[in-house]
Protein backbone atom coordinates (compact mmCIF):
# COMPACT_ATOMS: atom_id res chain seq x y z
CA UNK A 1 0.00 0.00 0.00
CA UNK A 2 1.33 3.31 -1.14
CA UNK A 3 1.79 6.43 1.46
CA UNK A 4 -1.18 8.58 1.98
CA UNK A 5 -1.38 12.00 0.58
CA UNK A 6 -4.63 13.40 2.55
CA UNK A 7 -7.02 12.74 5.15
CA UNK A 8 -10.88 13.43 4.68
CA UNK A 9 -12.40 15.07 7.57
CA UNK A 10 -16.19 14.43 7.86
CA UNK A 11 -17.97 16.18 10.49
CA UNK A 12 -19.76 13.73 13.54
CA UNK A 13 -23.58 14.67 14.36
CA UNK A 14 -23.48 16.86 17.70
CA UNK A 15 -20.05 18.71 17.12
CA UNK A 16 -19.03 21.99 16.28
CA UNK A 17 -20.01 21.25 12.30
CA UNK A 18 -22.82 20.46 10.22
CA UNK A 19 -22.91 16.33 10.67
CA UNK A 20 -22.04 14.47 7.45
CA UNK A 21 -19.92 17.76 6.01
CA UNK A 22 -16.09 17.91 4.94
CA UNK A 23 -14.14 20.12 6.87
CA UNK A 24 -10.96 20.77 6.48
CA UNK A 25 -7.74 20.62 8.67
CA UNK A 26 -6.00 24.04 8.24
CA UNK A 27 -3.16 24.22 11.28
CA UNK A 28 -2.17 21.41 13.83
CA UNK A 29 -2.60 22.97 17.17
CA UNK A 30 -1.57 20.64 19.90
CA UNK A 31 -2.21 17.55 21.91
CA UNK A 32 -4.09 18.10 25.18
CA UNK A 33 -2.82 16.62 28.57
CA UNK A 34 -5.57 12.85 27.91
CA UNK A 35 -3.97 12.81 24.74
CA UNK A 36 -6.59 14.15 22.37
CA UNK A 37 -5.40 16.19 18.86
CA UNK A 38 -6.30 19.49 18.19
CA UNK A 39 -6.30 21.63 15.15
CA UNK A 40 -7.96 24.44 13.24
CA UNK A 41 -10.12 23.42 11.07
CA UNK A 42 -12.44 25.10 8.55
CA UNK A 43 -16.01 23.68 7.38
CA UNK A 44 -19.53 24.71 7.22
CA UNK A 45 -21.50 25.82 10.77
CA UNK A 46 -24.89 25.94 10.84
CA UNK A 47 -26.27 29.07 13.29
CA UNK A 48 -28.16 27.76 16.02
CA UNK A 49 -30.39 30.14 18.90
CA UNK A 50 -27.11 30.54 21.16
CA UNK A 51 -25.49 33.24 22.78
CA UNK A 52 -22.55 32.47 20.66
CA UNK A 53 -24.81 32.66 17.73
CA UNK A 54 -25.00 36.62 18.53
CA UNK A 55 -22.04 37.23 16.76
CA UNK A 56 -23.78 36.25 12.92
CA UNK A 57 -27.43 37.68 14.15
CA UNK A 58 -25.29 40.82 13.99
CA UNK A 59 -23.89 40.33 10.33
CA UNK A 60 -27.51 39.47 9.11
CA UNK A 61 -28.03 35.41 9.42
CA UNK A 62 -30.56 33.97 10.81
CA UNK A 63 -30.87 30.59 12.32
CA UNK A 64 -30.27 27.60 10.05
CA UNK A 65 -27.91 29.55 8.00
CA UNK A 66 -25.04 28.04 7.31
CA UNK A 67 -21.55 29.92 6.88
CA UNK A 68 -17.68 28.90 6.13
CA UNK A 69 -15.71 28.95 9.53
CA UNK A 70 -12.83 28.24 11.57
CA UNK A 71 -12.38 26.76 15.00
CA UNK A 72 -10.39 25.10 17.38
CA UNK A 73 -12.04 21.34 17.14
CA UNK A 74 -10.50 17.80 18.30
CA UNK A 75 -10.02 15.20 15.58
CA UNK A 76 -12.69 12.88 17.48
CA UNK A 77 -15.38 15.39 16.01
CA UNK A 78 -14.68 13.73 12.72
CA UNK A 79 -14.49 10.23 10.85
CA UNK A 80 -11.12 10.52 9.27
CA UNK A 81 -10.66 8.57 6.28
CA UNK A 82 -7.27 8.31 4.60
CA UNK A 83 -6.60 8.76 1.07
CA UNK A 84 -3.97 6.51 -0.62
CA UNK A 85 -2.99 7.38 -4.18
CA UNK A 86 -4.16 5.01 -5.61
CA UNK A 87 -7.73 6.06 -4.65
CA UNK A 88 -7.68 9.45 -7.01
Amino acid sequence: MSEPIKYKYTARPATWFKAGSEAFLREYSHIDSNGSKYGIFEGTYVVEDTDYDKYWFKKGYKVGDEVQMRELCAYEEFDIQTIYTEDI
